[in-house]
């Protein structure tokens, strides 16, 4: 959400203890939850980009890197999302909306990948199966490049090893054993940047989050069957208040046209609060 909108943030205060809160319910359906907080990722991925300065840095993550610019210098993107149709089929991964094929972006990475044969350090927020870096190290050496080492902010174990029988080294800021699942919380605030999984083949930047009556929570995010409603009601009435105090904040209505990436279901001119109000009541 940006100025040109002229949509202002909600406080500080309020989005922590709209955390707090997100915590200590999703707590209650899973006792050994963990909560890792923006600010920790970042300080702790910073420590591991800075050592590794002379390797060229390739990253997945369109949320955290870029807060890092300054301290790892210059960053190349690829963007890469799941995909799913209007039934919340998986058509696997694919290029974010609006951008090239993932083949496409990597083809067009600057030429000193291949002149200089530099290696490639892959960054991502979250290395979970380790399916999508597998895929990635593929591409990079049908183009000549190799990916030497792959950093996260959050390894999983089985994920890791599966990444490391590639040959590709791996450096995680925070690492699990095992774990039920794992999810940025933007997944579960429809309307907000990046939230959900990303519509195939749509004409404009359409999600669909982790929350019926969208998405499927059980299946995407672990939550058990007979907790998905009323966790889906929960995350829907945070998101509301989130909006209203974004509303409070900018003096005017939030319509959906002023969204970065929309819920599957809007229409542009609705008010953002009323489409989530309208859709409480079908669950």
């Amino acid at each position: 959400m940006g100025k040109k909108k002229r949509i202002s943030f909600a406080p500080r205060l309020f989005f922590e203890a709209l955390r707090k809160k997100f915590a200590s319910f999703v707590s209650q359906i899973f006792p050994n939850f963990v909560f890792l907080k923006e600010g920790d990722l970042l300080r702790d991925l910073s420590s591991i980009l800075t050592t590794i300065q002379r390797e060229v840095i390739v990253s997945l993550d369109r949320v955290y890197t870029p807060l890092l610019k300054d301290e790892i210098g210059e960053v190349f993107y690829l963007d890469v999302t799941r995909l799913v149709n209007e039934v919340g089929e998986s058509r696997g991964y694919g290029a974010r909306w609006g951008t090239p094929s993932i083949e496409e972006q990597i083809e067009k990475l600057p030429s000193l990948l291949k002149k200089e044969r530099k290696d490639v350090v892959l960054v991502d927020d979250v290395i979970f199966s380790g399916s999508l870096v597998e895929r990635l190290v593929g591409v990079f050496l049908n183009e000549g490049v190799r990916v030497d080492c792959v950093v996260a902010a959050i390894g999983i174990g089985g994920g890791i090893e599966r990444v490391k029988r590639l040959g590709v080294k791996v450096l995680c800021a925070h690492t699990f054993d095992s774990v039920v699942d794992q999810v940025c919380e933007r997944d579960f605030y429809p309307g907000t940047p990046f939230c959900g999984r990303t519509l195939e083949s749509a004409t404009e930047n359409i999600g669909v989050p982790y929350l019926l009556p969208w998405g499927k929570p059980h299946k995407w995010a672990s939550i058990p069957r007979d907790k998905e409603k009323e966790f889906s009601i929960f995350c829907i009435e945070q998101t509301l208040n989130l909006f209203e105090a974004i509303e409070k904040a900018s003096g005017r209505e939030v319509l959906c046209s002023d969204l970065e990436r929309r819920t599957i279901g809007m229409l542009p001119e609705e008010r953002v609060v009323d489409f989530l109000r309208a859709n409480l009541t079908r669950l």
